[in-house]
């Protein structure tokens, strides 16, 4: 499953265990870690969490970006991940879907940065395209702790071709 990285280069490490970049937020106030390598989505979800580096006792929340569909197998998934390594870790995540209109709306910055970092879903196509976009501009710009999968990551890349590359008509086969 493909992964999109928000991160500075000094926060990459690489590991054997895994087969793809996955990025977790480590601290607060904002820093990531990125894993390089080869292993399972389960295993690096958990080690994605076990590695933060906790301040408080206060749950870490985790703002999924997407339209939550009960039909699709990906979304139980993502969910049943990120409370999986909560449980065997021993730690507290909360996590919210935001679906992508409410990412237009006015306040939604505020929101976003309510969160801990964020989860670009799988699932595409998106309700909102632009919200979609907008969510993920969000966390590029404050740096802020971003994990695309499967389509999170496809909007990641047309994110960033529009908005830092300047090819305003980038997009996907399945929208266009």
């Amino acid at each position: 499953m493909p992964a999109y990285i928000s991160s500075s280069t000094r926060s990459i490490i690489t590991s054997s265990r895994l087969y793809t970049s996955w990025l977790f937020p480590t601290l607060r106030p904002r820093r990531t870690t990125v894993l390089t390598g080869h292993g399972t989505l389960g295993t690096e979800i958990q080690h994605c969490f076990s590695t933060i580096n906790r301040v408080s006792d206060d749950a870490v929340r985790i703002g999924i970006l997407g339209d939550f569909n009960a039909e699709f197998r990906s979304h139980h998934a993502t969910n049943d991940a990120i409370q999986h390594a909560a449980h065997k870790l021993k730690i507290k995540i909360e996590s919210e879907w935001l679906p992508t209109p409410s990412l237009l709306a006015a306040g939604a910055e505020e929101k976003l940065a309510g969160f801990d970092g964020l989860w670009g879903a799988p699932g595409s196509p998106f309700k909102s395209f632009d919200g979609m976009l907008k969510g993920i501009e969000f966390a590029r710009r404050r740096d802020w702790p971003y994990l695309g999968t499967c389509a999170g990551f496809q909007y990641a890349f047309i994110e960033f071709a529009r908005n830092v590359l300047g090819i305003k008509d980038a997009d996907s086969a399945e929208n266009n």
